[in-house]
C-alpha cells in the first residue's frame, strides 16, 4: 500500500471510531433548538391555523411522506439512473477508460472529484429548500420527495465514483443506512448501523440477492426506508413547521437542505473511500467478521 492510500485509511478508520462514538452535533441542534424557540410565537398559531395538523399528526403526516420519498427516490434514481447523472463523469475526469481502472489511482484523488460533485449538490438543495419554503407548509411537504431525490442522486454518484453499481439493490442497501448513519443518533444506534454496514460489504463481494433476503428484513429497501422515516419524522416536523412560515420558511428551508445534505454527502463519501481502500488492496474489516 502506498503512503497516500495508507495514511488515508488510517484517518478514516479514526474517523469511523470518533463518529460512532461522537453523541451529536451540538451546535447544529442548539441552532435549531434556537431557532425553533424564536419562532414559536409564529409556529403556534400555524399549527392552529392549519387543523387537523397538530404536532402529532404533522409528525405522523411527515414520517408517511419520507417513507414514500425516500423508496420513491431510490426506486425513481435505478429506474431512471442514465438520465439523472452521467455514470461515467469519473472515467473521463482521470481519462480512464473503465472502472477498472480506478485502482490505479489514489483515494484522496478520486475524492477531489468527489467533492466538484458534492459542491453542485448542496447549492442545488440549498436553492430547492428555499424555493419551496416561500410557498409556505404544503410547498414544504410537497419539497420532501424532491429533496430525497437529491439526496439519493448525490450518494448514487459518490457510489460510482469510487466504482461500485449505484444500480445494485446492495448499494442501495447500503446508501440508505449510509445516509441514516449520517445523522443525529444515538451511541448505540450508530454502532449498529455500521455493524450492519460491514454485513452489507460482505454481502456485496457474495454478489447473491438471496444472501440479503437471508439477513433479514432490516437489510431490505421497504424496511430501511420505513425505519428511517420513523426516526426522521418527529425531528423534520419540527423543522417544516419552521419552514412552513412563508418566506421565513425561505431562509430556514435553504439552511436545513444545505447542512442535512452536506452531513450524508460527507458520511457517504467516507464510506465509500474506506470500501475503496479495502477493496484495493483486499483488507477484511475485522469489525465485519
Amino acid at each position: 500500500m502506498n503512503i497516500d492510500d495508507s495514511r488515508a485509511l488510517e484517518e478514516l478508520k479514526h474517523w469511523e471510531v470518533e463518529y460512532t462514538n461522537k453523541r451529536e452535533h451540538s451546535i447544529v441542534n442548539r441552532t435549531f433548538k434556537r431557532v425553533g424557540e424564536l419562532a414559536k410565537p409564529v409556529t403556534i398559531p400555524l399549527s392552529r391555523t392549519f387543523k387537523p395538523l397538530t404536532d402529532s399528526d404533522l409528525s405522523k403526516k411527515v414520517q408517511e411522506t419520507l417513507q414514500v420519498a425516500i423508496a420513491g427516490a431510490f426506486q425513481f434514481t435505478h429506474d431512471n439512473i442514465k438520465y439523472t447523472y452521467d455514470k461515467s463523469y469519473i472515467l473521463r475526469a482521470l481519462k480512464v477508460d473503465s472502472f477498472d481502472q480506478l485502482n490505479s489511482f489514489n483515494a484522496n484523488t478520486i475524492e477531489h472529484h468527489v467533492k466538484k460533485i458534492a459542491d453542485q449538490n448542496k447549492i442545488a438543495s440549498a436553492v430547492e429548500g428555499a424555493g419551496f419554503g416561500i410557498g409556505g407548509l404544503e410547498s414544504t411537504l410537497a419539497e420532501i420527495p424532491v429533496f430525497f431525490s437529491l439526496l439519493a442522486r448525490v450518494q448514487q454518484q459518490i457510489c460510482s465514483c469510487y466504482g461500485f453499481n449505484p444500480e445494485s439493490d446492495f448499494e442501495q442497501a447500503f446508501m440508505l443506512k449510509a445516509m441514516a448513519f449520517s445523522d443525529f443518533i444515538s451511541l448505540g444506534g450508530k454502532t449498529e448501523l455500521l455493524l450492519e454496514m460491514n454485513a452489507l460489504k460482505i454481502a456485496i463481494k457474495r454478489n447473491t440477492y438471496k444472501q440479503l433476503n437471508e439477513m433479514g428484513s432490516k437489510f431490505l429497501l421497504p424496511q430501511i426506508a420505513k425505519n428511517f422515516a420513523a426516526s426522521q419524522g418527529v425531528r423534520l416536523s419540527k423543522t417544516k413547521m419552521i419552514q412552513g412560515i412563508p418566506f421565513i420558511g425561505a431562509v430556514v428551508g435553504g439552511l436545513f437542505n444545505y447542512g442535512y445534505i452536506t452531513r450524508v454527502i460527507n458520511t457517504t463519501n467516507r464510506l465509500y473511500k474506506k470500501r475503496f481502500l479495502e477493496n484495493k488492496y483486499n483488507i477484511i474489516d475485522i469489525t465485519s467478521a
